[in-house]
């Protein structure tokens, strides 16, 4: 399903909310996204 295991990870993680995530650090648009992801979790599963 992960067209790039490299960068699945990482991106996985910050979805999942794991902050011990060394690799995004590293990349700004990463760490970036995972900002984002913080700030605004998604709200599907509040409505079930």
């Amino acid at each position: 399903m992960c067209p790039r295991p490299d960068t699945a990870g990482p991106v996985m993680a910050a979805l999942a909310g794991d902050a011990r995530v060394q690799v995004a650090a590293l990349d700004p648009q990463f760490e970036a996204a995972i900002r984002a992801i913080r700030q605004a979790p998604p709200k599907r599963r509040a409505r079930r």
